[in-house]
């Protein structure tokens, strides 16, 4: 006799069964459904006069036939009744049989003893409680010589913080008080967080008539959380693609939903070559007016645009800065500058010249270059003398 169990993964968006595997893989997921099938097909010579299976569901910590562990880390649910299937050596369907029975009593690390449980042909309500599940045979031949029996049920991966595995098997025996219980290879579910990973590739084309060719390497946007929407706007990833590689388009490229099917998850965005254009120079300048204290006493005055690079300036012809010192005149006595009010403008060198002035009623000496700029400045009041210096020029208010 062939005893083999496996696992089929259901998808939660599409309703599909997956296919009948041995191990689940990367494919089962926390809370997901998952459908079991057993098989009992006849390769021996003589027909089977009875049989009694029974299926252990997994549990942490479950033991094999032999009391060695089964391997599971977590529990797995009962989410439907069991559904028998008999088909003889021709495929051809074979009606009744075997009858089902259920147990919600805790198994014993003895695998006999759970044969003496208490089962019941009625289900629970509640299908979770069910701890044990059993198939036995109710005709003098339940397994003809080339037969094959299909036991098929569903059943619940609770919602973990971490990968678990469960296994599970079924055990076998041929005739009430049998000893040598024959076990089934083992159906094994890894379940992983509801999380996948997320693909992200960046094409690109230098001119119009080029195809789009990959021009960076993809990058992978881990442990994303599944049936969750993934946004990806072309101008997020510059950083990713070449110099002078430019978004196609404003558009979201990203996924209405991450997949469990990696292939789904993969997600492409364009990019289109242009060359850097010309910034124009950066020049500007700008005229202060201040006082003996720094202070702020006219507003600055702007002048030269970006398209002034290498032009001269001369603020001794500049309307507006000779109209303010002339409103400040009333009160102020221009002092001097702390800089040439003519020179070439220089890119991304902008010019700042301060107008200094002071109150009318002060003396001021000033100490000027040959161009009339100052280096030294002293005020003294009216009351104060002045000895043993040297200027070069004295002003009264």
């Amino acid at each position: 006799m062939i005893t083999t169990a496996k696992v089929a993964v259901l998808d939660p968006d599409t309703g599909q069964q997956g296919p009948f595997v041995t191990n689940s893989g990367l494919s089962a997921y926390s809370g997901d459904t998952v459908r079991y099938q057993e098989n009992l097909i006849n390769t021996g010579l003589e027909d089977y006069n009875s049989l009694d299976v029974l299926d252990v569901l997994p549990y942490d910590g479950d033991l094999l036939v032999d009391g060695s562990p089964r391997g599971s880390q977590t529990s797995i649910a009962l989410a439907s009744p069991l559904s028998i299937t008999r088909t003889d050596k021709d495929n051809k369907e074979i009606q009744g049989g075997y009858k089902v029975l259920y147990s919600t009593d805790k198994p014993s690390s003895n695998a006999h003893d759970n044969y003496s449980a208490k089962f019941s042909e009625d289900a629970p309500t509640d299908l979770s409680k069910v701890t044990m599940v059993r198939v036995v045979s109710t005709t003098p031949t339940p397994l003809n010589v080339g037969d094959n029996l299909k036991i098929t049920y569903d059943a619940k991966i609770p919602h973990l913080d971490s990968v678990k595995t469960a296994v599970n098997t079924f055990t076998v025996r041929k005739a009430e008080g049998d000893q040598n219980l024959t076990q089934s290879t083992d159906a094994i579910i890894n379940a992983q967080q509801p999380l996948a990973n997320v693909t992200i590739q960046f094409y690109g084309k230098k001119t119009d008539s080029d195809n789009y060719a990959p021009i960076a390497s993809p990058i992978s946007v881990d442990s994303q959380k599944l049936g969750q929407p993934f946004k990806a706007y072309e101008k997020d990833y510059l950083n990713r693609v070449p110099q002078n590689y430019v978004p196609v388009d404003n558009d979201d490229h990203g996924l209405a939903k991450v997949s469990r099917d990696p292939t789904q998850n993969v997600i492409k965005l364009y990019y289109k070559y242009q060359e850097t254009p010309v910034t124009p120079a950066t020049v500007d300048g700008t005229a202060k007016f201040k006082d003996k204290d720094g202070n702020k006493i006219a507003d600055d005055i702007p002048f030269g645009f970006k398209e002034d690079e290498n032009k001269a300036y001369k603020l001794d012809d500049n309307q507006a800065v000779q109209k303010t010192k002339d409103k400040l005149a009333d009160d102020y006595t221009f002092v001097d500058t702390d800089q040439p009010t003519s020179g070439i403008f220089k890119k991304d060198n902008p010019v700042v010249i301060t107008y200094n002035f002071v109150k009318k009623g002060a003396v001021t000496v000033r100490y000027v270059d040959t161009n009339g700029v100052r280096f030294m400045i002293h005020k003294f009041s009216r009351a104060n003398r002045v000895r043993s210096m040297t200027f070069l020029e004295i002003s009264t208010n």
